[in-house]
């Protein structure tokens, strides 16, 4: 991976982190993956559902967000639900701690 898609990489989760900060502090029902996918392509980014499934499992692991994943086995599909800031993700994005997986503009 070149250090071009590292950053763009980083730069959609600052993005991700943001919307699920902005959503909080104005106090809307809680995300879903398929929200923020339709917000990223709205302010132009061209990306798949599965790019947005992926990121948030990043920030996940990274412990920045929290979210509750559902499946149907039937249909073969699976979703992330009530997706929220931890306050790990909340410092991250305030400046008090830095992570080169995420950037914040």
């Amino acid at each position: 991976m070149d250090e071009i898609e590292t950053t763009q990489l980083a730069r959609h989760r600052g993005v991700i982190l943001q919307f699920v900060r902005n959503n909080h502090y104005g106090q809307r029902s809680h995300m879903d993956d398929l929200t923020l996918w339709a917000m990223m392509t709205r302010m132009g980014f061209t990306v798949a559902q599965d790019y947005v499934f992926t990121l948030l499992q990043e920030l996940h692991n990274a412990d920045y967000v929290k979210y509750e994943e559902k499946v149907d086995n039937r249909k073969g599909t699976r979703w992330m639900e009530r997706i929220e800031l931890t306050t790990t993700g909340l410092r991250l994005l305030e400046g008090y701690t830095k992570d080169p997986l995420v950037l914040v503009l």
